[in-house]
């Protein structure tokens, strides 16, 4: 897939006088508000809007100017300010879109069951996933050991060269699901074959009959805030109460599932046919193969997003929980976006 340069302007300032307006022959901004504004020479460049007066109502639109050729013509760049305004430009690779998929499966010996579940249903998981060109690019990752208990995948998905399952053994009991995962994340524990890329959303599966402690859930968290540029899923095949082969209540992965910033699914382990389930997180995958930006400053005021100059409709993009996320599908190849607000 064509690589994507993205640059972010982000205004303090709330652009009241956006909305219903257009760009008149001289490139200023026309409508409802005609405020006044300081007419400058057109930036060039692959993302720069066509009309040079776009940047709102009596913005000082020479610095702005320079400050965002600055930032597109300099590689090395990625933050400027001027006028009022913050810009902040991201690069998507390739793999921007792609999600990596990790099962974090508690091995200890009351899932025995539940680890058959996940083993007769990763097949028809994976070939869904290949199948929808919003996720064909994804990675398969099984964490799954203790002791002599371990997950044997199916030989369908074992020589799959999108798929991996660790080849030690992590201990994966109980209560530690989620400090595996973060050791993941982290770069502590790698896998064999291939490696979280790191431009890719990571989606975490935790499948347990237990919980995992309140600590880690805030190391956990502790740990995302600390790399804010890491988009993370958190799912769960886990207990709703304890009984009827549960442990415990799966608190944390609720918790971390059911937070807008990770935008997950849960699922009741307790079902007998978990097909639905894996039907259910790859839904989830696929509605969340888009480019997501997360921003560095708050937003204030209203959002124009542009694409190589043409301003996009705003059925093609969204903002939520600090992060903007484009449509993979709005996006022409090679696009520059500019998101201005």
């Amino acid at each position: 897939m064509p690589t994507v340069n993205v640059i972010v302007l982000i205004s303090a300032i709330a652009l009241t006088a956006c909305k219903n307006e257009q760009f008149g022959s001289n490139g200023l901004r026309t409508g409802v508000n005609n405020t006044k504004q300081t007419e400058v020479p057109e930036v060039t460049g692959p993302g720069v809007p066509s009309a040079p007066g776009f940047y709102g109502p009596n913005s000082p639109n020479s610095g702005m100017n320079e400050a965002l050729t600055n930032l597109n013509n300099d590689e090395s760049k990625t933050f400027a300010n001027a006028g009022g305004f913050n810009i902040e430009k991201f690069k998507i690779t390739p793999t921007s879109a792609d999600s990596d998929i990790a099962f974090v499966i508690d091995m200890s010996a009351s899932m025995g069951g539940e680890v058959g579940k996940v083993q007769s249903n990763i097949t028809s998981f994976a070939t869904r996933l290949a199948q929808d060109p919003r996720t064909s690019g994804y990675q398969l990752f099984i964490l799954a050991g203790k002791n002599d208990h371990r997950f044997n995948p199916p030989a369908s998905v074992a020589s799959n060269p999108n798929f991996t399952f660790e080849g030690t053994n992590h201990s994966i009991g109980s209560h530690n699901a989620l400090t595996v995962a973060q050791d993941f994340l982290s770069g502590k524990i790698t896998t064999p074959k291939i490696a979280l890329r790191p431009s890719a959303k990571k989606h975490i599966i935790f499948v347990t009959d237990d919980d995992a402690g309140a600590a880690r859930e805030v190391a956990m968290r502790q740990y995302l805030a600390a790399n804010p540029k890491l988009v993370v899923h958190f799912h769960g095949i886990v207990c709703p109460k304890r009984g009827s082969g549960c442990e415990t209540r799966g608190n944390e992965y609720y918790n971390l599932a059911g937070d807008p910033k990770y935008a997950g699914v849960t699922h009741d382990l307790r079902t007998s046919n978990w097909s639905p389930i894996f039907d259910g997180i790859a839904s989830n995958i696929t509605t969340n193969s888009d480019y997501s930006l997360a921003l560095s400053m708050p937003v204030k005021g209203n959002i124009d997003v542009f694409a190589n100059g043409a301003k996009l409709a705003p059925s093609a993009y969204q903002y939520a929980n600090g992060k903007i996320i484009v449509f993979k599908n709005s996006v022409p190849a090679n696009a520059t976006i500019i998101v201005v607000y």
